[in-house]
């Protein structure tokens, strides 16, 4: 086709040999350029193609992750909302309540809606707040993990014995995310304990008299067989 355009435009319009190969190779020129762009064309569509089906991939792959995240992360939500005997929320950074389970209502009277966003130390007596308990318990747990034990709050102000395990959340560079907190009411425990040192202490009273009314006992007998 080349070659018969070069004529053509030879029989039109006369001119040298040397113009007539000139015009050819110009034609060539063009024509292999033009190949070499389509080729390009078709391997830039191939390469589309292919960069296309690997983004549908990986849409796919994190869409599965997330639903599989979700998925778990509601598990733990209804096992966390299912525990009644234990109080356990998170705070963040900051000190406040995150989050909210059954039974921190339970326990402490209040509702997740009057517990989110409130400072930990609405749960500690004032005499603790007063004395930085509860900054100084954070200081221990933000090391890892701190336990503690001592009376809380109620909403309508009555007051419980409870076990605390304060627990740093650090996320992969080792930032501080907030904390995790698990509280259990054992004041029954405590009270039970109570009872127990003080019929200990009542049974030692009653050892140290009756050792006393031995030993006077004793002496006295001692004093008769001596006469």
């Amino acid at each position: 086709s080349l070659l018969r355009s070069g004529a053509q435009d030879f029989l039109a319009k006369p001119f040298s040999a040397q113009e007539l190969r000139v015009r050819i190779g110009n034609l060539i020129t063009m024509k292999r350029a033009r190949e070499m762009l389509q080729q390009e064309l078709v391997s830039q569509t191939g390469d589309l193609t292919a960069l296309t089906r690997e983004v549908t991939d990986r849409q796919r792959q994190l869409e599965a992750a997330l639903a599989a995240l979700r998925e778990s992360e509601e598990r733990a939500r209804l096992l966390v909302e299912s525990v009644k005997d234990y109080a356990i929320f998170m705070l963040d950074p900051d000190d406040r309540i995150a989050s909210w389970n059954s039974g921190a209502a339970r326990i402490t009277g209040y509702p997740a809606d009057e517990a989110i966003g409130r400072p930990r130390a609405t749960f500690y007596p004032a005499e603790a707040v007063e004395s930085g308990q509860p900054q100084q318990d954070l200081a221990l747990a933000a090391a890892g993990c701190h336990e503690t034990e001592g009376w809380r709050v109620r909403k309508d102000g009555s007051r419980f014995w409870a076990n605390s395990i304060l627990t740093a959340l650090r996320d992969a560079e080792g930032g501080l995310r907030g904390f995790s907190v698990v509280v259990r009411d054992i004041t029954e425990r405590k009270r039970a304990e109570e009872r127990i040192t003080a019929s200990l202490r009542e049974k030692e009273v009653l050892l140290r008299e009756l050792h006393h009314r031995v030993k006077n006992n004793l002496q006295v007998i001692s004093s008769l067989l001596s006469l």
